[in-house]
């Protein structure tokens, strides 16, 4: 099996959710099917000095550009196409993936001089973010919404010269179907799963109770969680104020909120110094362990598009750690799931009949059987093999294979 050639503007250098799936499902082709992707990104420059690593067996070809000198931007991506043409007359490669905002004409001038090749589009979401969540001032308003419609474009003519898709929720392929009138196209369905499909019933208490002592957290005390960003669509927000509400209820008095996030200031700025609250922050390799210590964990959206199409990270995170989940239902296939399953409660406008529900949440590990097999079903291994199996028989077709 020849190596994927994955070309993106996604960012694939710095710990963030974007790169949790690329990272993730690129470590399980190669685990479970030996299949090698070497990465090329064109994204602007970066002063962070946190940079993961993908994976030692990858290499990673970055091109630089900077928004404050403007010319920059086609002087890398000319670079990138070179490097392109370059990489893919090795040989080396059967697949290519495009990520994110890839400029047609690279997409064309790749697709056209190497027709044979098997081309997948990646999406992780919708693009409606731009507009959907557009609070910004009224000159990065307009500059967002026309950024829309030129992205929107590109998609919509890129999209006609692969062969497939990766999607990570059926409902972002039927919006995809709807936008861009795709008709003759494969989809394979590839959520933000957790690389680590295992509950250790022994391991997941023994970090329970490590981190419940921590956070000085009594056993007939309950421990609500959120892990994640402070952008607007992630209602970090909306999760506080629901808290506040559960406090306020009799016996709930004693509860507390554990945030997980990287923005520690931008949250300390929110919740200030009120009682209840704890803030923290891990590498991504920790927040599996750390999640254990929690009782019920939010994972609230309102309804745009962007929302109604998502995956997010969080929700096989959480369904590991053996939290009860709130969710609202505009997740669509993550609520779909929780459903299911039982594995929360999706969100009424009903204080009562939410308090009634976390109330007969199971007992923490009653369900881990179960928990685990929706993690085995939505794990890459299971996943990819479509995709795999496509794969494998157009490298029958590649002149050098």
């Amino acid at each position: 099996m020849k190596k994927i050639l994955f070309i993106t503007n996604r960012n694939i250098i710095e710990t963030c959710g974007e790169l949790r799936l690329i990272k993730n499902r690129a470590n399980a082709l190669y685990e479970f099917y030996n299949i090698s992707t070497d990465f090329v990104v064109c994204r602007k420059e970066t002063n962070s000095s946190i940079i993961e690593a993908i994976n030692k067996n990858f290499s990673i070809t970055p091109f630089f550009f900077s928004y404050y000198k403007p010319w920059t931007i086609l002087t890398s991506w000319i670079k990138t196409q070179k490097y392109i043409l370059e990489a893919l007359s090795s040989k080396q490669y059967s697949c290519v993936i495009f990520s994110g905002f890839i400029p047609t004409r690279v997409i064309s001038v790749t697709v056209n001089t190497f027709p044979f090749l098997y081309y997948i589009y990646d999406h992780h979401g919708t693009i409606r973010e731009l507009i959907e969540f557009n609070n910004k001032s009224f000159l990065e308003k307009i500059l967002r919404r026309v950024a829309y419609y030129l992205i929107s474009g590109n998609i919509g003519r890129s999209v006609r010269k692969v062969d497939g898709f990766f999607v990570v929720s059926k409902a972002l392929k039927k919006n995809l179907v709807f936008e861009y009138n795709i008709t003759d196209k494969q989809f394979f369905l590839v959520p933000c799963a957790n690389s680590n499909q295992k509950i250790v019933i022994n391991e997941q208490i023994e970090y329970r109770e490590f981190y419940r002592h921590k956070y000085n957290i009594k056993n007939d005390e309950v421990l609500f969680v959120y892990s994640g960003g402070v952008s607007p669509w992630q209602c970090l927000d909306i999760s506080i104020e629901l808290f506040r509400k559960i406090k306020q209820i009799n016996g709930w008095e004693n509860s507390k909120f554990l945030i997980l996030s990287g923005s520690t200031e931008k949250v300390r700025n929110i919740i200030g110094k009120e009682k209840g609250f704890i803030l923290d922050s891990f590498l991504p390799t920790e927040i599996d362990k750390v999640l254990c210590s929690g009782d019920i964990a939010f994972l609230l959206r309102e309804n745009f598009v962007t929302n109604n199409v998502a995956y997010p990270n969080k929700f096989l995170e959480y369904v590991r750690s053996g939290m009860y989940i709130i969710a609202t239902e505009y997740i669509y296939d993550v609520a779909e799931k929780i459903k299911q399953n039982n594995f929360g409660y999706i969100l009424e406008n009903n204080i009562n009949k939410l308090m009634s529900a976390i109330s007969k949440r199971p007992a923490y590990g009653q369900d881990f059987e179960k928990r685990e097999k929706l993690l085995h079903e939505e794990g890459f291994e299971i996943k990819l093999q479509p995709f795999v199996m496509e794969l494998m028989k157009h490298e029958k077709n590649i002149p050098y294979s």
